[in-house]
């Protein structure tokens, strides 16, 4: 706990001699998200926001800390940004489609991911989340392809925490559909 206090202390030091340096509050930020601190990491983010607002990967820390706060709203709309910024971030869509899925806006993340792809071409990675949008929903079939194609394409590449979780969520399906 010794290093934690000294860690807080120099950073807080640095925050008050360097005001438009943001490095300080992100870091600080930073310690108390992986302390799971959310809404210290938060303010702290926030504070950084002001000197850097167009920081993209500050937003992405905005985002998750929303999201850890179950603000899911306000973590949506900092990863509308961060998208708009970087158009090819294909883990970013991911994040956002995610996302839209938690705000029950399924439709959207699906034309999200569709809008990506057509760009980018096929994204195996998405997968699973086109699975559980379709599932969302309602949509069995399609729902059941993506799961499926999830479950083929993490044994191949020998994903093994990827392919239980896509086993889960497709056993999840066929009991909410009895099939």
């Amino acid at each position: 706990n010794e290093f934690w206090d000294a860690a807080l202390e120099q950073l807080n030091k640095g925050k008050a001699l360097f005001p438009d340096d943001p490095r300080f509050s992100i870091e600080l930020g930073d310690i108390y998200r992986d302390k799971e601190l959310y809404s210290l990491a938060w303010k702290e983010y926030k504070t950084a926001e002001q000197v850097s607002p167009d920081d993209a990967a500050l937003q992405y820390r905005l985002a998750m800390t929303a999201g850890y706060l179950n603000n899911e709203s306000l973590s949506v709309s900092y990863l509308e940004r961060i998208i708009e910024k970087t158009p090819n971030d294909q883990e970013r869509y991911a994040d956002l489609a995610w996302a839209y899925y938690k705000v029950h806006r399924a439709p959207v993340g699906i034309a999200l991911l569709n809008e990506f792809e057509f760009r980018n071409g096929t994204q195996s990675s998405f997968y699973m989340t086109y699975g559980t949008l379709y599932a969302d929903l309602n949509d069995f079939v399609n729902s059941s392809k993506y799961y499926q194609l999830s479950i083929q394409d993490s044994n191949s590449k020998r994903q093994s925490l990827v392919e239980s979780v896509a086993h889960y969520n497709y056993s999840i399906l066929l009991n909410r559909f009895h099939q």
